[in-house]
């Protein structure tokens, strides 16, 4: 049957199957940007409010704004489109958007598909039978009594669940999340509630079954909200839940699995010596009415022991003194393993003892094999790509990245690739590779999006935002930093929340919306005591810092500087200490002190060298410029001024120029050299106004009104 074609300009839309081609070949977009492309298209001849569109693709009046605003980026990015041009997507202020494209429907035959092979049948399910597997160690001995009674528990259950009348389908392809287990109270519930929700949504997830990411479950355990089964799916987009529940008797553990969705309720349970093996058995169990055969044991990764299910637990949870402790306390046969080897390695990390991670994962990289390990290398990869990233070393952990992506596309992992993509995105932005970064951020989010991990989906989504701030947009930014923020507080991710926090305020800042900033870090000031690692609360302590500038309040500003600068570890944080000092600079020279401003200024500007940190490196030099004419040293003010435009001509970033062109303008004021001043002023406020920043703006007009009064 031929297609539906919608063509506009270089591109073709397909809507029934949910593709759009350009001239190269098909273009990837998530699934609810696509749903706004098409909706757009399909509504071409009227703007469409933002209430319709979101009700239109989320189906739901309570999703935020930054959703739809993350969808349209995404749209204009692939399409080659940017919020100035609008050739496709045009922003109606204060309502919505409107298609504006010349847009032509064809009916022709879209590419064919690739022939492929017919499928060789699926093997069977395999039956289930005895349970596997050694008695637990309690145990001393072999029970025939109990062994008798284990087998035939089992088989009742087992004929319980086939017997059942009119179990209804479930649509196996649909996303399902695993809760917390409902556990005996005189356990220990805490790591059993989450190791055998694990222990199931690992064994679902390695028969190629969709299900939640842990991590999403886990942090929303552990915030505010909770884990119900109401906020779940919310947070998730999951339709379908899988319940369990566990209860001991007689030496036995029962592990009932309920799973629920539209096609209604289905049940299954395992029964076995150890509350894992039971917990095994029971998604065996699931899967094999859902048609699916079960992995084989070696597919899990995890032993399914307590010490493994603990030590899981807590580096999920985020809890990287319990990991040291637990594996301080484990047999050395385990502590030798390399996964518990990875998670030592990731727990150094996760306390800043970066020195020691990296060393113990370099070595741990050097022994896995990537034809026998692929999966756990990935993993060791990609922790070695968040220390690269820690130290500043962008183009190593883009070449880390890359390699962890191979290994991980190739063996089917979408779970672990979409953060992969998210940190190579993130060193690709640092670098300044803002097209490649955004590519990546889109993979990352199809990736996530796939597997229900929120948490890190609101990682991607934050990351992106801070890409539009390094591209001088923080009116674009806002929207994905808001609501990231939001969401990372909602998962109980206090790292990530407090760095996107501290890009909002930014943002807010660059728009002289001081009194919305200070609102943010209302919000954001309770976090600082809950965070473990150093860069984010220094982070954060930098923009407090600069909001207390912007509101006139020096001396807290200069208190909360000495307090980064204290507190920071030259050697691993040496850009934060080189924008403290920055900051320093800017606060001496306001006051008078001159010689203090040119010497911290130039130790500042050396370490401010990437391109994510371009503006701070050109305002620190513009101090410096500025303190130097104060302190009449004209002639070195020069050079520096020269120095500063000729870097500013290799930099993406427009405030670069922006602050190299009003160096040279004040360069001829202070030489009362009045043409070449004003023309350079002139050029200064033009950039500044095409820009689109009132921040910048602002510092022009004010220097350059300063000195026409003057």
């Amino acid at each position: 049957m031929a297609a539906r074609i919608l063509r506009f300009g270089e591109f073709r839309l397909n809507p029934a199957a949910r593709e759009l081609r350009g001239d190269s070949g098909p273009l990837v977009l998530s699934v609810s940007a696509f749903d706004c492309l098409a909706y757009l298209v399909e509504q071409r001849e009227r703007a469409v409010g933002r209430d319709e569109l979101i009700a239109a693709i989320w189906g739901r009046a309570d999703v935020g704004d930054g959703l739809l605003s993350q969808a349209i980026v995404q749209i204009r990015h692939q399409l080659g489109d940017d919020r100035r041009g609008q050739r496709f997507v045009r922003t109606v202020p204060r309502f919505g958007y409107r298609w504006v494209a010349e847009t032509v429907e064809e009916t022709d035959a879209w590419p064919p598909p690739v022939a492929l092979p017919a499928a060789a049948a699926e093997p069977a399910p395999r039956p289930v039978g005895a349970v596997r597997g050694s008695a637990s160690r309690r145990l001393h001995g072999a029970m025939p009594a109990l062994a008798i009674a284990l087998l035939l528990a089992s088989a009742a259950a087992l004929i319980a669940d086939r017997s059942r009348p009119g179990a209804p389908a479930s649509d196996a392809s649909a996303l399902a999340a695993v809760l917390p287990a409902d556990v005996p109270a005189d356990t220990e519930s805490e790591w059993l509630r989450f190791g055998l929700m694990d222990a199931v949504a690992s064994r679902l997830r390695a028969a190629g079954r969709s299900v939640v990411a842990t991590e999403s479950i886990v942090a929303l355990s552990r915030s505010a909200a909770g884990a119900d089964a109401r906020t779940v799916l919310d947070a998730t987009g999951a339709r379908e839940l899988i319940v369990p529940s566990a209860t001991h008797a007689d030496l036995l553990w029962t592990v009932r699995l309920e799973l629920r969705g539209a096609a209604g309720t289905r049940v299954v349970q395992g029964i076995a010596l150890d509350a894992m093996h039971a917990a095994r058995q029971a998604a065996d169990r699931l899967l094999a009415e859902l048609g699916r055969r079960a992995p084989d044991d070696d597919a899990s990764q995890w032993a399914d022991d307590e010490v493994g299910a603990r030590l899981r637990i807590a580096h999920l949870s985020g809890e990287p003194d319990d990991v040291l402790r637990l594996l301080r306390a484990a047999p050395a046969r385990l502590r030798d393993t390399p996964t518990l080897r990875w998670l030592s390695a990731a727990a150094d990390l996760d306390r800043s003892r970066i020195e020691t991670g990296v060393a113990e994962l370099t070595q741990l990289l050097a022994e896995l094999p990537a034809e026998r390990e692929p999966v756990l290398r990935a993993k060791v990869l990609i922790a070695l790509g968040r220390a690269a990233i820690d130290r500043y070393d962008y183009a190593n952990a883009e070449r880390i990245y890359s390699e962890a992506i191979a290994l991980l596309e190739a063996h089917e992992a979408p779970e672990y690739v979409g953060v992969a993509y998210n940190g190579r995105a993130a060193a690709r932005a640092a670098r300044g590779l803002y097209a490649d970064a955004l590519a990546d951020f889109a993979q990352a989010s199809l990736a996530l999006d796939r597997v229900g991990n929120g948490v890190d989906l609101a990682r991607v989504h934050a990351n992106e935002g801070m890409l539009e701030a390094l591209r001088n947009r923080p009116a674009d930014a806002l929207p994905l930093l808001r609501q990231s923020a939001q969401r990372l507080q909602q998962f109980g991710a206090f790292a990530g929340a407090a760095e996107t926090y501290a890009a909002e305020i930014d943002a807010r800042l660059a728009l002289l919306d001081t009194a919305e900033a200070a609102a943010v870090m209302d919000r954001a000031r309770p976090l600082l005591e809950r965070l473990q690692r150093a860069g984010p609360k220094h982070d954060l302590m930098l923009t407090e810092a600069a909001l207390r500038i912007a509101t006139g309040r020096p001396s807290e500003a200069a208190a909360l500087l000495d307090d980064v600068i204290r507190d920071a570890n030259a050697a691993t944080e040496p850009i934060i200490v080189a924008q403290a000092r920055a900051k320093q600079a800017r606060l001496a020279l306001a006051a008078g002190d001159f010689d203090s401003a040119i010497r911290l200024a130039a130790a500042s500007v050396p370490a401010l060298a990437d391109a994510d940190v371009a503006r701070a490196r050109a305002e620190a030099w513009l101090t410096w410029v500025r303190a130097l004419l104060a302190a009449g040293r004209e002639h070195e003010a020069g050079d520096e001024a020269e120095r500063l435009a000729a870097w500013s001509s290799s930099s993406l970033q427009p405030a670069a120029s922006l602050y190299a062109r009003l160096a040279q303008a004040e360069l001829h004021a202070a030489a009362w050299d009045v043409d070449p001043a004003i023309a350079r002023y002139d050029a200064a406020l033009q950039l500044a106004q095409h820009e689109g920043v009132p921040a910048d703006v602002a510092a022009v007009a004010d220097s350059y009104g300063r000195w026409l009064l003057s």
